[in-house]
């Protein structure tokens, strides 16, 4: 292997590891490993998908982030023994994760933000995402709010997760969600069976890839 793939190759793979054992490490064989994994990776998603090298690169990089932040969840499933199917429907939302929140950002870049103001706003707007079963609770009163809380456990990213891991508890049943949050309590809802919804609900963003002339590949998110 050349110092030039391996300089491509190593990075995300590696960031992808740390971050997973990390949180492996810090919060243990629990359901927080995983949502702590799919938060965090946000971040590392928005910027690699604006790499300047086209594409075809950013996929790869993405891939390879992915590979990475496997690492620590194989570990916890090789020690809790949770299903084979669990690990692999978790996996694929992960994956389908990443690939919405690049797909945003490539969108943005697209529309004429600069590489720096279309990954600042996919970043926020992904973790305004992930964070809206918290916020929206402070609106419940509002019939409108509730309704789209009921409708969440179907599309939202950790709580489609929680879903593919219900051996690992319920995230409402957390100190913090269950101080926070209403679902569960004042809501009602069921865990999603399958990612299909939430796939289906990110495709506006997912389309960031299939983008044709592709302007990302004179510039790199420095510029």
């Amino acid at each position: 292997m050349t110092a030039a793939a391996l300089k491509f190759i190593a990075p995300p793979l590696l960031m992808g590891a740390a971050m997973s054992l990390a949180c492996a490490l810090v919060c243990g064989d629990s359901l927080l490993s995983f949502i702590t994994v799919l938060a965090w990776a946000t971040i590392p998603a928005a910027a690699l998908a604006l790499l300047g090298a086209g594409k075809s690169a950013a996929l790869l990089q993405l891939a390879l982030l992915w590979c990475g932040l496997l690492v620590g969840w194989l570990w916890i499933f090789a020690t809790v023994r949770l299903p084979v199917a669990a690990l692999a429907e978790a996996g694929l939302i992960l994956l389908i994760w990443l690939l919405a929140v690049g797909g945003m950002a490539r969108l943005l870049r697209r529309a004429g933000l600069s590489h720096v103001g279309a990954f600042a706003l996919a970043a926020a707007a992904a973790l305004l995402w992930l964070a809206s079963p918290l916020w929206l609770s402070g609106t419940i009163d509002h019939p409108s709010a509730a309704r789209l809380l009921t409708a969440l456990p179907a599309y939202h990213p950790l709580l489609v997760l929680n879903g593919a891991l219900p051996q690992l508890g319920n995230w409402t049943e957390m100190p913090l969600m269950y101080r926070l949050g209403r679902l569960n309590q004042d809501v009602p809802y069921a865990l999603a069976t399958h990612p299909w919804w939430m796939l289906i609900a990110h495709l506006p963003f997912l389309a960031g890839w299939a983008i044709k002339n592709d302007p990302l590949q004179s510039g790199s998110l420095a510029n």
